[in-house]
């Protein structure tokens, strides 16, 4: 129906990648539009033919045909969405000395697209698992609600992040700072904060240093179960006025974000921010640094999250059945949602889509075995 079709924008716009996702089994080739239409956040493809200069860990650039020169970000990247803050990975095919075509993916979000089973230099949406589900009336499906098995919990997994703002003043000094790749939980202390006084070592024997520690250090905590990715220092101020931990940890992160735009070809920056620099809405004062931890950590899908069957049935999940779910002949059975949901939506795809999906499984399976010599 057309109003559906006048969704697909807002729907879209809240999709989260999921470990589980794959090409469609019922294409209407539009998934293969999609990559040529998004920035390189999500796919960027050759708007003209080329040859790949450099391919590194977090950048590749790209060499036209008419001279012209491009770089992109590869790597972990974060974006922001509905007041979340997302983990995107992105990736490229290719390698330097390539060519390629008018077309052709460079870079492309492997959580929501991946080389086109039937052309692989070009890349399809992915927004889509094959879930047996079966079409009853039940306490789980009112109100367009629905229940689904642990197993596609499991694969309905996505990594969100969470952000942790330490802010320091620059005579303070750090120490016991978590590391990039390390395993944190809620109690887990990112960081020692010591004052000047305590920070100046020299001034008092081992002792007293140890007492006034306990007494005056602050020990920032994670509040967030993951992986720290990244850590980010910003600075309002000169690195000359600051502690000696201070000005090696703002060097170090730097060199980092020097280094990344490097790779993309594009020119380097500092940590280094004005009063329009923001946390929370509030400035960063004056010879202030915020260190910025990112936090990913994956989440599983779960009672109150939404979900969509054949693209446009949304739905709100009512319950995570424990065990095992079978219809009479053995098949299993990872979700229950409602007819009736589809009969008040007045569209007919989730009744093509799933048997048309279950007669290209037959189909390919019957195709294997004549490959093989299995029939005749």
């Amino acid at each position: 129906m057309p109003k559906r079709v006048n969704f697909i924008g807002i729907q879209n716009e809240h999709t989260l990648a999921c470990d589980g996702y794959h090409q469609y089994t019922v294409r209407t080739g539009y998934d293969s539009v999609i990559g040529q239409r998004t920035g390189d956040l999500f796919c960027y493809t050759a708007k003209k033919p080329g040859k790949v200069r450099e391919v590194n860990k977090s950048g590749i650039i790209v060499d036209y045909d008419d001279g012209d020169t491009q770089g992109f970000e590869l790597g972990r990247r974060f974006g922001s969405a509905a007041g979340l803050t997302i983990a995107h990975q992105v990736v490229t095919q290719l390698k330097a000395g390539d060519k390629f075509e008018l077309g052709q993916a460079i870079v492309y979000n492997d959580g929501f697209f991946e080389p086109d089973f039937f052309d692989p230099k070009k890349v399809v949406f992915k927004n889509a698992m094959e879930v047996n589900t079966v079409l009853m009336e039940s306490p789980v499906t009112h109100e367009d609600s629905s229940a689904i098995s642990t197993r596609i919990s499991d694969k309905m997994s996505t990594n969100t992040t969470k952000i942790k703002y330490v802010i320091l003043r620059f005579d303070q000094a750090v120490s016991q700072i978590v590391q990039s790749g390390q395993e944190v939980t809620s109690d887990t202390v990112l960081c020692t904060v010591e004052d000047p006084m305590t920070a100046n070592s020299q001034l008092f024997d081992e002792k007293s240093i140890e007492t006034l520690k306990i007494l005056s250090a602050q020990t920032p905590r994670a509040h967030a179960k993951g992986v720290v990715e990244r850590i980010e220092f910003y600075y309002h101020g000169e690195k000359e006025d600051m502690s000696a931990t201070l000005q090696e940890l703002c060097t170090q992160s730097d060199k980092q974000f020097k280094k990344r735009a490097h790779d993309k070809g594009a020119q380097g920056y500092s940590g280094q921010v004005d009063g329009g620099f923001r946390i929370d809405g509030k400035p960063l004062p004056v010879d202030t640094v915020a260190v910025k931890f990112y936090i990913t950590s994956s989440i599983r899908a779960g009672v109150g999250d939404k979900g969509v069957f054949a693209n446009q049935m949304k739905t709100v999940i009512g319950d995570v059945i424990e065990g095992e779910m079978k219809a009479q002949d053995g098949t299993p059975i990872d979700a229950v949602f409602g007819y009736k949901s589809i009969e008040a939506r007045i569209v007919n795809s989730p009744i093509l889509i799933g048997t048309t999906a279950a007669l290209l499984k037959v189909i390919a399976k019957k195709a294997v075995e004549l490959y093989e010599g299995k029939v005749s």
